[in-house]
């Protein structure tokens, strides 16, 4: 088989390999811890980034005349960063659950016994959750003024628990609210373009306009996300007390999920990092500045931060009995479950 741009060729080729392997680990972990959310949507990112560099390959193979390809392998791309702000999304309220056995970012809350596992936990994990309990409590009663809660009875009050209506809406609904118009304004950005000619590319109007506002929302709204997790991260790490391995893992992978979406939006301004600039083609196929800055920035940043997020799996197989029980009732109801599904249907 041989490329009509073996610069591009030899870059899919490479991560074609790198991301079947991620593919077949992600596989191998979904056989034997079930299908989780967690490493469901890790999954999924696999099956969006090998499919989105089997797309590359054929581009390689096919050449510049058959470039939709290409736009085929940035909607599969796009695909596999939103699944990556979901996954690191979800760690934070893994790491929560863990802990303290709810989690305030969603809108299902479990039942939290602060004296539960008190005996096996270290004097600084019982400082850790009764402060992380005293926040929450005060976060409910300052809520329940206005009408977002309501006691479950007198004795559930003695006990600091409360339950919250059916009809508010939690920080993990806005957010993934936000997330899924993003995904449509990229896919559909980049998919306008599909029957544009060279004029139409070479000028910014009509279909290229167009699509340039879609892709800049989109990828606007994905860094805006990203950003969040960051915020979110470090105050559950500093304020609520939230430790262990996990917390470690996204805070290593973060930089690199940061690095993917500042890229996003320069790819769409910068001509040199730009797929809709014809200057970035030869006879061949694409340049191997253009091909530099697309692997480097993106693709290497997407499989740097999946595998730390996936490793998760090794250092979890050691967690207390106690703690992956929480997690798995809490999945049960979890809104992440329909979301998934919303994204799916879509």
């Amino acid at each position: 088989m041989g490329f009509e741009s073996t610069s591009s060729g030899v870059a899919a080729s490479i991560f074609l390999g790198l991301y079947t392997s991620y593919l077949l680990l992600a596989i191998n972990v979904v056989r034997h811890e079930g299908f989780k959310f967690i490493y469901r949507i890790l999954l999924m990112f696999g099956l969006f980034r090998v499919a989105g560099q089997l797309c590359g390959v054929a581009f390689s193979v096919l050449g510049v005349e058959h470039w939709q390809w290409l736009i085929a392998y940035l909607v599969f791309t796009a695909e596999g960063y939103f699944t990556l702000i979901v996954a690191a999304f979800y760690f934070i309220v893994q790491c929560q659950v863990k802990q303290t056995g709810s989690s305030w970012l969603s809108s299902h809350k479990d039942e939290v016994d602060t004296k539960s596992g008190s005996d096996e936990r270290g004097s600084d994990e019982n400082a850790s959750d009764e402060n992380a309990n005293a926040e929450r409590v005060s976060y409910e009663k300052a809520n329940k003024e206005k009408g977002g809660y309501r006691k479950k009875g007198d004795e559930e009050a003695s006990g600091g628990k409360w339950k919250k209506h059916k009809s508010s809406v939690s920080w993990s609904t806005v957010f993934y609210m936000f997330l899924i118009p993003a995904n449509a304004f990229i896919v559909g950005g980049g998919s306008l373009l599909t029957g544009a000619n060279a004029d139409e590319l070479n000028k910014e109007t009509g279909k290229v306009s167009t699509s340039k506002a879609l892709r800049t929302t989109g990828q606007t709204i994905f860094l805006i996300q990203t950003v969040i997790v960051v915020l979110l991260s470090v105050y559950v790490y500093v304020k609520e007390k939230i430790r262990g391995r996990t917390m470690h893992l996204l805070f290593a992978a973060l930089p690199f999920l940061l690095v993917r979406g500042i890229f996003g939006i320069m790819s769409i301004y910068v001509d040199k990092m730009n797929y809709y600039k014809l200057s970035n083609y030869t006879a061949e196929g694409l340049t191997s500045d253009f091909i530099a800055y697309e692997y480097c920035l993106a693709t290497t940043m997407e499989f740097i931060a999946a595998c730390l997020l996936i490793s998760n799996y090794y250092l979890d197989r050691d967690a207390k009995v106690v703690d992956r029980e929480k997690i798995e009732e809490y999945e049960k109801e979890s809104i992440f479950k329909k979301i998934l599904t919303i994204l799916v249907l879509s």
